[in-house]
């Protein structure tokens, strides 16, 4: 039986936003360390409940950062 209390979160899979921002160009908020670093854009590899997957263009890591440190292309 589901608990009443918890609302059931939406499924990934049937969420079209979740498709439509893979592969969607990035750059970082001048605010992180990884910009300042040099990284400064990056493309969207996958999409979480709260952070989105970056693989940045010139160290090539994948790191995860909140939508709110992201500017879209």
């Amino acid at each position: 039986m589901p608990n009443p209390r918890k609302a059931p979160r939406p499924s990934k899979a049937k969420n079209p936003l979740n498709q439509q921002l893979k592969g969607q160009r990035v750059q970082l908020h001048p605010a992180t360390d990884d910009w300042m670093r040099g990284d400064r854009f990056g493309t969207i590899v996958a999409v979480g409940r709260d952070f989105y997957t970056v693989k940045l263009d010139k160290s090539g890591k994948k790191k995860r950062f909140h939508p709110m440190n992201l500017n879209y292309a």
